[in-house]
């Protein structure tokens, strides 16, 4: 009897079986552990690319803003840290690191306008929390 469970488990044809049993089980686990990586890196993404948080119009219009891209008449201004796309007034073109004032908001694009030399020497010397338009 012991040669007859000896020839049933060690058969080559139960070794085939037991082979695709491992095989077709370690191929459903990668499968799976696959589908769930990219569904993870998915939800990352999708979490990662957030809007802007919505910035009530009044909190924007009157601030100071520093240009980071040329406005041609479009481009870029950097407001409390955060950088938004921002279109000059009137077409014109103000030249990076440039202080502006923002006049207005429409969605995500602000409009701007330059500051005169007297308007930028008079904010240097006002305190911070009156030049950011903040409440002490």
């Amino acid at each position: 009897m012991s040669q007859n469970y000896f020839e049933l488990v060690f058969h080559p044809s139960t070794l085939i079986v037991h082979s695709f049993l491992i095989s077709s089980f370690s191929l459903y686990f990668t499968t799976a552990l696959i589908v769930t990586l990219i569904f993870v890196l998915l939800f990352v993404a999708a979490l990662s690319r957030h809007k802007k948080a919505g910035v009530g119009e009044l909190e924007l219009v009157g601030q100071m803003a520093r240009v980071e891209k040329t406005l041609e008449p479009e481009g870029a201004v950097l407001v409390g840290g955060e950088l938004w796309r921002a279109r000059a007034g009137a077409g014109e073109t103000i030249e990076h690191g440039v202080s502006v004032r923002i006049v207005g908001v429409r969605g995500h694009l602000l409009e701007v306008e330059g500051l005169k030399r007297a308007e930028v020497a008079g904010l240097a010397r006002r305190p911070k929390t009156e030049r950011e338009g903040g409440h002490s």
